[in-house]
């Protein structure tokens, strides 16, 4: 292996910040993984099962969690008895987050809309000692209408579950489909708004956002969340227009950094990056001055 590889393999703030998540890693190469589901113990002490040969099941034994970025804002922007919502939860290390950082007084809502994969996230957050934490799992769609909407599966489906997607029409004849639940945001959050919404359903994010247009018109939640394709984009300008302030959100080996967003971007189809979308810009620019990652202590 070349010394670049070397670099940008162990090279990571998961690595840095958890030198002991590096030796499992390569203790994990060198020794492979057995098949079937694996329990792994998050950085902040959480347990969760994972599919060793799906991506995002791979990432958390390689790196100890995914979405380092969603898991990072969350520590970052929820306090002691907030309210929080994982919107496209899959396995729960984003709602694991958010339980452990809205403490025993807080709630928090993962939606998942796939029913495998929904299953993965009850066992998980059935295992967990939340200490009263009050934990809402939901099986459902989000969208612009409540109802029936078809989700897809990809051919690569059985390694990625992070790929399972909804649509309104199907545009692929050769993807699995099925039936499944769907309604708005503003009912399945049951009006109750949440300081903070991770919102991650491929490429499903302007539906799901305009099913949540009674939260987002009145101001109701402070801070998103939002996986989008670089560049301007239609999702970037619904947010815009209901007045958020929008961040481009980056994890370099010092921390976090909220970054203008680079409208300019040339479009790339599959590229995407963490917008963070927010009421109070300064109130996260404070939140995010201090270096290091709280999620990896």
């Amino acid at each position: 292996m070349s010394l670049n590889k070397i670099q940008k393999r162990f090279l990571r703030p998961e690595f840095v910040h958890r030198p002991q998540q590096a030796f499992q890693a390569m203790l994990q190469k060198l020794l492979g993984v057995r098949p079937g589901p694996v329990r792994r113990i998050l950085p902040w002490g959480y347990p969760v099962w994972v599919e060793p040969q799906d991506y995002i099941g791979h990432r958390v034994l390689r790196h100890g969690l995914t979405a380092l970025e969603a898991c990072e804002t969350s520590f970052r922007l929820l306090d002691p008895g907030d309210v929080a919502a994982d919107v496209g939860a899959n396995y729960g290390v984003v709602t694991a987050a958010m339980v452990a950082a809205v403490g025993k007084t807080g709630t928090v809502t993962a939606v998942e809309m796939h029913p495998k994969t929904f299953a993965a996230l009850q066992r998980n957050v059935n295992e967990w000692d939340t200490g009263g934490t009050t934990v809402r799992l939901i099986q459902a769609a989000a969208s612009d209408r409540s109802g029936e909407i078809i989700a897809c599966e990809s051919e690569d489906y059985a390694s990625n579950s992070g790929v399972g997607y909804v649509t309104h029409q199907v545009h692929h004849e050769n993807h699995r489909q099925r039936k499944v639940s769907s309604d708005r945001l503003d009912h399945l959050l049951n009006g109750k708004a949440p300081v903070f919404l991770k919102l991650d359903v491929e490429r499903h994010e302007l539906e799901a956002l305009r099913g949540a247009g009674e939260l987002i018109s009145n101001h109701s939640v402070p801070h998103l969340l939002v996986e989008d394709l670089v560049g301007r984009t239609p999702v970037k300008d619904l947010l815009q227009d209901a007045g958020y302030t929008l961040f481009e959100l980056e994890c370099d080996l010092r921390g976090p950094k909220v970054c203008p967003v680079n409208f300019e971007r040339p479009f790339q189809d599959g590229v995407c990056s963490d917008i963070l979308a927010t009421k109070n810009p300064d109130e996260v620019r404070r939140r995010f001055e201090s270096p290091g990652y709280r999620c990896l202590n």
